[in-house]
């Protein structure tokens, strides 16, 4: 595979930088990927499409750290995969339906009228990093061990993230919902 991808790099300097990249992230990218679609052979087509993004944009990892070379990669194949699942997604995730609600550990009362477009854009008001731990966890359907590889945080801190963020998308939905009422 190494070679296909070598076809459409001209520069020897290009060539060296993405053999690097390819042998030392290839099985990490299909580890994260195989765990955030649990399929593999969708996880080899993330990773691949992910090279193939490298390879267009190689210019931008040069004259970066190694940390950041790992974190701009799995950025790319984070993207990929939501990519991946935008476009495959026939129906719409369903915000209002009970399954949904369950999984968000986010049970209503019944002075609670929420509607689907609300809920996402309580998710949305969310700052990125406890957003990320609960998509991570219930849309992508990742255990608490795997989101620590991921992100590459503690696990205390991912189920510290995990609480916070439930806390505060039912702390915006009550408030939402209050200044409805008003």
């Amino acid at each position: 595979m190494l070679a296909f991808y070598l076809m459409a790099i001209e520069s020897e300097d290009d060539k060296k930088l993405f053999e690097h990249l390819y042998s030392e992230y290839r099985h990490k990218l299909y580890y994260i990927a195989y765990n955030m679609l649990n399929n593999e052979s969708s996880a080899e087509d993330a990773v691949h499409d992910t090279y193939m993004k490298v390879i267009n944009h190689i210019d931008k990892f040069y004259n970066i750290t190694e940390d950041n070379i790992r974190n701009l990669i799995i950025l790319i194949l984070k993207n990929t995969v939501k990519d991946m699942f935008k476009k495959n997604r026939t129906s719409p995730v369903p915000l209002d339906e009970e399954e949904y609600q369950v999984k968000y550990n986010l049970t209503f009362s019944e002075d609670y009228s929420c509607e689907k477009d609300d809920i996402k854009n309580c998710l949305n008001m969310l700052d990125e990093k406890y957003r990320t731990v609960l998509e991570l966890k219930y849309w992508h359907g990742l255990k608490e061990r795997e989101i620590a590889d991921f992100l590459e945080i503690g696990m205390k801190a991912v189920n510290s993230r995990i609480f916070r963020a439930k806390k505060m998308l039912m702390e915006i939905i009550i408030k939402r919902e209050g200044e409805t009422h008003d």
